[in-house]
């Protein structure tokens, strides 16, 4: 071998070495990522409610069969002492974890919640070509014949008094008389809503919207019909974002800057979208301590945390679109784009 030739070789080498480095950290640094929860904690003052309400959004923990930590961060959550517990779907990570999802959720069922579902609650994970996410249009393999146990998580989590809302409206009732709408529906991603069944919003002092999926058409109609605030799961937050936190891709129709966080959805012309993002946000990363939550919950209570707009434009309505816990064993990776669960302060 020439000596120019036995240098190609070797800078190849280097090259291919540096490569497998390269990948061998990042995936190594994905899979850290995913695993270090944190608590966001938004604090919004409508206006409208008579007590304090605060209300823990829990989304997506594609919950597997090796995910004791998101189990017992599921568990400790607990801790934060909501008036209120909001599930938006995408439960199961895998077949065989009912029973994980069971003693995950059964901290919380000491709180009044309502749920709805995602595909990945009645649809075990599928290895998905990472080009559909890029073309959301292609058609994708349908399934009809749920290969989960949905039903057995629905009669644990109802026989608690938890409300499943499927494409329906539900009226809670907290202290001093004060009474909250709660609007659900099925799941968009995989065409189960049916708004038209959906009728207008009860009396109430304020209103709730829960999906799954935030489709345009989901957002649209509980704008229409009054909701003041309304939360989704389902993007993952784009899960692999840029150092600036910027998603991606959304897996739904709505446009990468609104991948998580909270921002208000405003009336616009047809084939025009209108929208005012609000990125001020506290975050705890707390982990699963006890009593880490406790003390986090006091700062939070406290003027450090920052506020949401209290007024809303005229029309609009406020959403929250949670990064969520987990991810799909086939894709174990987060990069800048932290698992969260939220508390929401509302006065």
């Amino acid at each position: 071998m020439t000596s120019t030739a036995s240098k190609l070789v070797r800078y190849a080498g280097i090259t291919l070495g540096l490569g497998v480095a390269s990948a061998a950290s990042l995936y190594a640094g994905g899979t850290w990522a995913r695993k270090r929860p944190r608590v966001e904690v938004r604090r919004w003052h409508t206006g409208k409610l008579s007590t304090p309400l605060k209300v823990l959004h829990v989304a997506d923990p594609h919950l597997g069969k090796s995910d004791q930590w998101l189990k017992a961060f599921m568990q400790s959550l607990a801790a934060l002492d909501p008036d209120l517990v909001v599930s938006t779907g995408d439960n199961f990570g895998d077949v065989g974890v009912v029973e994980d999802l069971k003693e995950a959720y059964a901290p919380l069922l000491q709180f009044p919640g309502v749920f709805v579902y995602g595909s990945n609650d009645y649809y075990s994970p599928k290895p998905k070509a990472w080009y559909r996410y890029l073309f959301p249009h292609l058609p994708a393999p349908k399934r009809n014949v749920p290969d989960l146990p949905y039903q057995e998580l629905t009669d644990f989590l109802t026989s608690a008094g938890w409300s499943e809302l499927y494409n329906r409206t539900q009226v809670l009732d907290f202290s001093g008389g004060m009474k909250v709408s709660v609007t659900g529906t099925a799941d968009a991603h995989i065409k189960r809503d049916r708004l038209a069944e959906l009728g207008p919003l009860p009396q109430a002092d304020f209103h709730l919207g829960v999906t799954h999926a935030p489709y345009q058409r989901i957002l649209n109609a509980f704008r229409d019909r009054k909701v003041d605030l309304t939360f989704a799961g389902h993007t993952h937050g784009g899960q692999f974002c840029l150092p600036n936190g910027e998603a991606l891709v959304t897996n739904c129709d709505l446009p990468r800057p609104l991948a998580s966080g909270a921002f208000d959805w405003l009336p616009a012309q047809e084939g025009e979208l209108a929208f005012v993002c609000h990125p001020e946000s506290a975050s705890l990363p707390v982990g699963a301590d006890l009593g880490a939550f406790r003390e986090a919950l006091e700062a939070a209570t406290g003027s450090s945390v920052p506020s949401v707009p209290d007024l809303l434009p005229q029309g609009a309505m406020r959403v929250y679109i949670s990064p969520g816990l987990g991810t799909s064993k086939f894709a174990p990776l987060r990069f800048f784009c932290p698992p969260t669960a939220t508390l929401w302060l509302l006065s």
